[in-house]
């Protein structure tokens, strides 16, 4: 399952490793105000997911439940 993998490389600071469960032309839409139709972000590259993912490096940890 590939929740699974995205949780676990998260979870790693797997950059990569997220990155490689994306296409290359994905599409990446990101919600953070549930009551807001409007994207907060949205990519249209699995290139462009890497910034996204490098900013988990600013916690301690993290820890995500599947």
């Amino acid at each position: 399952m590939q929740l699974i993998g995205y949780a676990h490389c998260a979870d790693r600071r797997d950059a990569k490793g997220q990155m490689a469960l994306f296409t290359e032309d994905t599409h990446f839409v990101v919600y953070m105000n549930a009551k807001d139709p409007t994207p907060s972000q949205e990519l249209h590259s699995r290139e462009a997911l890497a910034p996204v993912f490098a900013e988990l490096n600013k916690y301690d940890a993290t820890t995500h439940f599947v």
